[in-house]
């Protein structure tokens, strides 16, 4: 019995010092489960690795399964739309590819973005977000926006946003342009201008649409830049 106990112990020794040995190599292989990666998305999306598992495999019979986290993966972009784009996995020195597609009403080329934040009742901030993504930079940027149940004062570039501003206000649609006339171009994200607006005291609706928004990196004018939308 003692020597059935201890020929038991030395195979468990045996099959440990064999993996520990694979392991110290690295892995051969990377297998993902089945059926365990969201692969389509929404433009803007998250990346989903609530189910994402892979085997890990050191040799032909030697291999463990583990959780997929964000460390592991690079190339993921859900801020440009499009299909059987790839990420790369990498784990103990092996890689593989998984394909993911995103879709999107429209298609967008380019991860720059603009928001619209209140501040009070009567100031909205315009922000930048993504623009470290522009490898260029940004060097002029157009938009429209809708005014529901609030009124146009004035516009005014913030401190260091580099950006002359020209406004032009009629009917509830404020057109906004942000340019330069010499060599200054936004690389980061932040905000750019503040609008001074006022209330319309009749209605409980005050929303404010951004729309038709353009971006010149000095190469390219992007024209397809998803829309944001702001209630005050």
């Amino acid at each position: 019995m003692v020597n059935k106990i201890l020929i038991n112990i030395l195979i468990i020794a045996i099959a440990l010092t064999t993996l520990v040995a694979c392991k110290s190599k690295g892995a051969i292989k990377l297998e993902i489960a089945e059926g365990s990666f969201k692969q389509t998305y929404d433009l803007d999306e998250e990346l989903d690795l609530a189910k994402a598992k892979m085997r890990v495999w050191y040799s032909a019979s030697s291999s463990i399964e583990i959780a997929i986290n964000r460390a592991m993966i690079s190339g993921f972009d859900s801020h440009i739309t499009g299909e059987s784009k790839k990420m790369l996995i990498s784990y103990d020195g092996a890689t593989t590819e998984v394909a993911y597609n995103v879709f999107s009403d429209i298609d967008v080329d380019t991860p720059f973005r603009l928001s619209a934040e209140s501040t009070s009742d009567d100031k909205i901030i315009i922000k930048t977000k993504n623009v470290e993504r522009v490898s260029e930079g940004v060097w002029a940027t157009s938009f429209t926006m809708y005014l529901s149940g609030v009124k146009f004062i004035s516009g005014d570039s913030l401190a260091g946003s580099g950006f002359d501003i020209q406004c032009t206000y009629s009917d509830d649609i404020l057109k906004v342009v942000l340019y330069s006339l010499g060599e200054y171009k936004v690389t980061s994200s932040g905000s750019l201008i503040q609008l001074n607006v006022e209330k319309f005291a009749n209605t409980t609706i005050h929303r404010v649409s951004i729309t038709n928004i353009k971006m010149s990196n000095g190469i390219s004018d992007y024209q397809k830049i998803p829309d944001a939308t702001i209630n005050i």
